[in-house]
């Protein structure tokens, strides 16, 4: 497959949304969006051998599961590994730390399941490495394209994103795709009917909820702030907006999607 058909755009119609691949000038629009890192043969190895270890991680439904910190997910006992396994995942850590972070503190986290709706997107303050297991679509857009409001006669601010600003990326697996700071995305697509598994490399405690001092205060921010996107602080380094209809609309995240309906993708 040449590299050109790895992506692909929306094609944005009323009522109904595909996916259509690009003919020309897909790296120039990637590269608004992420890197993809090359391997080596030996560190290629070590993600095959991580896939052969999923196997561990049950799917029981068909949902999107986020684990952030796998060696959190171990210390609590809710995933058994051997010593082998888990010599293995320690070898793994000291790769990753090795080559893209020095002596950062880092959390090796895992995303899989089945997803074909866009239900929120996210930033961090921080760049964030996805290493595809199978193949996977990316649902990517720019946080300078958010459009913040104001409500009429209020003070808090009133933000929007239009689908049409989204572009995709199918992800072939053993792939390091590292998302700037800028990037919107959110869980990959699955293809077809198969599940998507992804490791998530973040900055320690992304993602983990906001101490209840800090949610409260940003909760009274909202109501004074203007046209800041620190109003859609969600998690621990995490900012997200969504869909009426999405999961993450009921823990009260910020409404930035004002369609009907959700995204879903379809013919993949």
């Amino acid at each position: 497959m040449k590299e050109k058909n790895y992506f692909y755009k929306f094609n944005y119609k009323i009522k109904k949304y595909s996916l259509k691949k690009l003919n020309k000038n897909t790296f120039k629009i990637a590269k608004n969006y992420f890197i993809i890192h090359d391997l080596i043969e030996n560190e290629t190895n070590l993600l095959y051998d991580f896939y052969n270890i999923l196997n561990k991680f049950e799917i029981l439904e068909e949902k999107v599961y986020y684990i952030p910190s796998i060696f959190e997910y171990i210390n609590q006992n809710k995933i058994k590994f051997n010593k082998d396994e888990i010599n293995f995942l320690y070898s793994f850590y000291q790769f990753i730390l090795d080559k893209f972070f020095g002596e950062f503190n880092i959390q090796i986290g895992l995303c899989y399941g089945k997803n074909k709706f866009v239900n929120s997107l996210e930033f961090h303050r921080s760049n964030e490495i996805i290493i595809s297991l199978t193949p996977q679509v990316l649902v990517l857009g720019d946080i300078r394209k958010i459009e913040i409001l104001k409500q009429n006669n209020e003070t808090n601010s009133f933000f929007k994103y239009d689908y049409k600003n989204l572009t995709s990326f199918f992800i072939p697996p053993f792939k390091i795709v590292e998302l700037y700071s800028t990037t919107l995305h959110f869980a990959p697509i699955s293809l077809k009917d198969e599940n998507f598994y992804s490791i998530i490399i973040l900055p320690e405690k992304t993602n983990l909820p906001l101490k209840e001092k800090n949610l409260n205060e940003n909760k009274e921010n909202i109501t004074t702030t203007k046209n800041n996107l620190n109003d859609l602080l969600f998690a621990n380094n995490k900012l997200l907006f969504t869909h009426k209809d999405s999961p993450q609309y009921k823990l009260n995240a910020t409404v930035g999607f004002h369609t009907k309906e959700r995204l879903k993708l379809i013919d993949l």
